[in-house]
C-alpha cells in the first residue's frame, strides 16, 4: 500500500515532533521525542505506506523477472538500487561474487528494513527483505547495544536465508 511519498514521511516524522526542516530535529535520545515519533502517522501501519517482507520480495523477483511493468522500468529500478549509498547492511554479509543491489526502508526510531536482489552473475538470483525494530516498541535500544548491531544482523538473516533457500532449491 502506497500511502505517500518521501517527502509525506519527513513532514510525518517533523510534524510528530515539532520541527520546522530536517535541521531542527531534536535528537532521537530524547525520551518525548522518541514517545511521539513512536506515535506518528509514518509509523501508523493503518495508514502509512505499508507492506511485508513476503510482498516486496515478490516485487522485486516480478522486476528483475520482467513481468512488472515495461522491460525499461526493471532496467531502472535495477540502476538505481545499484546507486544506494548503503551497502553495508546485506552486501558485506554475502563472500565475493554475488551483487547486491540494496534497498533501505528505515524510519526513526526503530525500524530499520533491507530489501537487496543478491545476483550471482551466473542465473542465479533471489530478492531477500530482512524488516527489524532496533527495540520492542516504547523502550529504548539497550545502551550497550554495539553501533552497527542490527546492520550486520540484518546482513546475517539475509545471507542464511539466501544460503538456505539455496540449499533447500538444489
Amino acid at each position: 500500500m502506497v500511502a505517500g511519498d518521501c517527502a509525506d514521511i519527513g513532514q510525518a516524522i517533523m510534524d510528530a515532533v515539532g520541527a520546522s526542516s530536517p535541521e531542527d530535529l531534536p535528537p532521537l535520545e530524547d525520551p518525548e521525542v522518541r514517545r511521539r515519533l513512536l506515535a506518528c502517522r509514518a509509523l501508523d501501519p493503518a495508514v502509512a505506506t505499508r507492506t511485508t517482507p513476503r510482498e516486496l520480495t515478490a516485487l522485486l523477483a516480478m522486476i528483475w523477472r520482467g513481468e512488472a511493468g515495461l522491460p525499461a522500468s526493471a532496467n531502472g529500478v535495477s540502476w538505481l538500487m545499484a546507486q544506494q549509498f548503503c551497502h553495508a547492511r546485506m552486501a558485506g554479509a554475502f563472500p565475493f561474487p554475488p551483487w547486491v543491489g540494496p534497498r533501505a526502508g528505515s524510519l526513526p526510531p526503530d525500524v530499520v528494513n533491507e530489501a537487496d536482489v543478491v545476483d550471482y552473475l551466473d542465473g542465479r538470483r533471489s530478492a531477500v527483505a530482512v524488516f527489524t525494530r532496533r527495540a520492542p516498541v516504547g523502550q529504548l535500544p539497550p545502551p550497550d547495544q554495539p553501533r552497527g548491531a542490527v546492520d550486520r544482523a540484518i546482513g546475517e538473516v539475509a545471507r542464511l536465508a539466501v544460503q538456505h533457500l539455496a540449499t533447500a532449491s538444489s
